[in-house]
């Protein structure tokens, strides 16, 4: 109880592992980018579930509406989207991120 974080911390790590060699994305559902344009992709962990992004920039949007985000992560488990295609796009461009 003294030092959760470092707990918390070790769970986001599980989930990582376990979810991750078979996540559905391709893309980023917050920007659309293709995974590995902007460098190594960053994983967040909400509600036990693997969201991964394009870019650190983009974690103000999931924290912002989480469920949106999570909800995109499980249909695209669910075999009804493969890409980012139709994901939310907030003016990201060629020059995001640098």
């Amino acid at each position: 109880l003294k030092s959760p974080a470092r707990f918390l911390a070790e769970l986001d790590k599980a989930v990582v592992a376990a979810q991750g060699a078979q996540y559905p994305l391709t893309e980023c559902p917050s920007s659309g980018e293709k995974y590995g344009g902007m460098g190594k992709p960053v994983d967040l962990v909400v509600a036990g579930r693997l969201v991964r992004l394009c870019c650190k920039d983009c974690k103000k949007d999931v924290e912002k509406d989480p469920a949106k985000f999570v909800a995109l992560v499980d249909a695209a488990l669910g075999g009804k989207k493969k890409t980012g295609e139709d994901s939310p796009k907030d003016g990201h461009g060629p020059e995001h991120g640098k």
